[in-house]
């Protein structure tokens, strides 16, 4: 990402963070590279857990439980991965080190948002399931960034040019 002072109305405000930067295309691929496994990994999961009984999970309109369907695993699944690659772009947008303090905030949501399922009122192999798919949706958006940005560390033509700062100067 490179820093712009420009005056330009079109362009980004003085002393933002100009979006068309080098790292806006690793975030695309580090999310796409994150979002396929997570959903394969997801619905993997959730067809294994779904052999012997249905996933149940409560929700607001179901206290009793309800049988959770593949569509809802996928679509929450995309909404998961969609929203940490938000984070990471606000982070990379405004530090330098966005990546690795993006890092454990993923894996913290993963295995936190896991822990209330222990309490649900459903059968073991739902809550097993359950946490199951959140860990693999975190570990796969995590390693399909870390997968671009080791890949573009390597190679030399990924990296920003020469004299060109990767983020926002510090005031």
């Amino acid at each position: 990402m490179t820093s712009s002072t420009s005056t330009d109305p079109t362009g980004p405000p003085a002393g933002s963070t100009d979006p068309t930067g080098p790292a806006r295309p690793a975030l695309r691929r580090g999310t796409a590279l994150g979002l396929a496994p997570a959903v394969a990994a997801t619905t993997t999961v959730f067809t294994v857990g779904n052999l012997g009984a249905p996933v149940r999970v409560v929700t607001g309109q179901a206290p009793d439980g309800a049988d959770l369907g593949l569509g809802e695993v996928v679509v929450t699944t995309v909404v998961a991965v969609l929203a940490g690659a938000g984070l990471l772009w606000l982070l990379d947008r405004y530090r330098a080190d966005g990546f690795r303090l993006w890092v454990p905030a993923a894996s913290a949501v993963a295995v936190l948002s896991a822990i209330p399922l222990w309490r649900l009122d459903i059968d073991a192999g739902s809550k097993l399931t359950l946490t199951a798919m959140h860990l693999a949706t975190g570990c796969a958006a995590i390693a399909g960034h870390a997968l671009v940005r080791r890949t573009r560390a390597a190679s030399p033509d990924l990296r920003p040019a020469a004299g060109t700062p990767a983020t926002v100067p510090s005031h």
